[in-house]
């Protein structure tokens, strides 16, 4: 079982930098704004979900950045690895030698460390992508012939490719060492049974999912819950009714201003004999005048 450690997301939500905005009632998710690593942390958001759903495997585990050896994220089980998977953040679709390559790739890192090499019978080996993938890769998860055929045709040329990109999978030195090694990548590559999850399985999982999708991504149904227009017009009726009742209760239907009020009283005992009101129209001057003059207050207020 390999023992690297996983990222504890929830400490290191920062690496995933800001959430996109995605567009209200879009079934589309802005997958390639988010950055290569952001990427694999909403794809192992996911995988974690479905495994609580499916049972099909105990832990996701999110490896660190750097040299990951052709892996992303691994599915375990109670005995080991059952599952690696690759996240392809791209700007095209992933083409039918990249796939090759990334699983040879991984093939040669398995001869040199056979530890990172899944268990049991023909364990998938996992293309999360952003995009998609072109019609001749999407051939080679049709069927296990041409996963087959597809190797033995151009595995050769894309293991001096690989070895050639990268410096731990350089020559041994040992022309029959290189190709002991070259044979056995090919036979475990052989072994591993590829599946594609592209973007458009990924925005399903996403729509599925609103607690994942938040983490990832802002909407504009994320704000504070609206009030529909029954639940305002509810509001105000009830409003009205206690107001009516209110102003039945005193059998006058003037609704008094405290701060107009007050400013009053202070004129009634003051030197002055000028009050201006002033005010914008329908908020109650007039109302207030008749009050005063059909309920006038005590000469005994005056000074």
């Amino acid at each position: 079982m390999d023992t690297s450690k996983s990222i504890d997301i929830d400490q290191k939500r920062g690496l995933c930098g800001v959430k996109p905005h995605i567009w209200a009632q879009s079934g589309e998710f802005p997958l390639r704004l988010l950055s290569d690593r952001h990427f694999e942390i909403l794809c192992r958001d996911l995988l974690k979900v479905q495994a609580e759903e499916t049972n099909l495997y105990d832990e996701v585990m999110l490896l660190p950045s750097g040299s990951d050896k052709g892996r992303d994220i691994l599915l375990l089980g109670p005995n080991g690895t059952h599952a690696i998977v690759q996240c392809k953040r791209l700007a095209t679709n992933l083409s039918k030698d990249q796939i090759l390559g990334e699983i040879i790739k991984f093939g040669l890192h398995a001869v040199r460390d056979c530890s990172i090499f899944p268990i049991g019978e023909k364990p998938e080996y996992r293309f999360w992508t952003a995009t998609g993938i072109s019609k001749a890769a999407a051939k080679l998860f049709e069927s296990e012939h041409a996963w087959h055929e597809a190797l033995s045709s151009g595995g050769r040329a894309l293991i001096n490719a690989t070895r050639n990109k990268y410096v731990a999978l350089s020559s041994s030195g040992s022309p029959p060492t290189d190709e002991a090694e070259n044979q056995q990548a090919l036979k475990l590559a052989a072994l591993l049974r590829p599946v594609h999850v592209g973007a458009e399985q990924i925005n399903l999982l996403l729509s599925r999912h609103g607690d994942v999708r938040r983490l990832h991504f802002r909407s504009p149904e994320d704000g504070p819950q609206r009030a529909t227009t029954r639940e305002v017009e509810t509001l105000l009726t009830s409003r009205r009714e206690r107001v009516l009742r209110k102003l039945a209760a005193h059998n006058d239907p003037y609704v008094p201003r405290e701060g107009l009020q007050e400013a009053f009283d202070d004129f009634l005992q003051s030197e002055c004999r000028g009050f201006s009101l002033i005010g914008a129209s329908g908020q109650g001057k007039s109302s207030w005048a008749c009050k005063v003059l059909t309920d006038p207050p005590p000469t005994t207020q005056w000074k």
